[in-house]
């Protein structure tokens, strides 16, 4: 699927050369800076995916070590809303809804929030008495920070869509 997710953001990158190849006024660059900054925003969270997510899945697996259903739950509270905030963000870009893009933005406190109740969960379970923990804590960790990274890359896309400065298009009329 990667290579799919690849073979698109290559040719999205040579429209966008194409597109910069031409007389763009100010607020044309603007957009095109901001597509480009929300494509390759969009293809890290690809490589996130790809080849982080998958080998901590992996490596779970292999260690065979299981996820209790309490972390379970915080992972998967974390996800959901990660999930939400990128699709959200991508469609703010492809519609240029500033109001998906606010939504995406202003969900920051809301991650930052379930992020510190995951670390401290994650603490709290480093001191049990679980055999493997280290491994099995360590993976998680990892779950929550690649998640906050994708967060991350959402809340950027997103902020390509409110950044992009209205006031020259009436500039551009006048």
């Amino acid at each position: 699927m990667y290579e799919e997710v690849d073979i698109l953001h290559k040719h999205l990158v040579t429209y966008l050369a194409r597109v910069s190849q031409l007389k763009l006024n100010e607020f044309q660059t603007q957009k095109f800076m901001n597509l480009m900054t929300a494509v390759n925003n969009l293809d890290y969270v690809g490589d996130l995916i790809e080849v982080n997510m998958v080998d901590l899945g992996m490596r779970r697996v292999e260690k065979g070590f299981k996820i209790s259903a309490v972390t379970q739950d915080v992972l998967e509270t974390l996800h959901v809303v990660v999930s939400d905030a990128l699709k959200a963000a991508v469609r703010a870009v492809v519609e240029e809804d500033k109001d998906f893009a606010n939504r995406v933005i202003s969900m920051q406190d809301d991650i930052n929030l379930l992020i510190k109740k995951a670390d401290l969960h994650q603490a709290k379970r480093l001191v049990s008495e679980d055999s493997g923990k280290f491994e099995a804590y360590s993976v998680e960790v990892d779950i929550i920070e690649k998640l906050k990274r994708i967060y991350k890359y959402a809340r950027e896309m997103a902020k390509t869509v409110v950044d992009v400065d209205e006031k020259a298009i009436f500039e551009e009329a006048a």
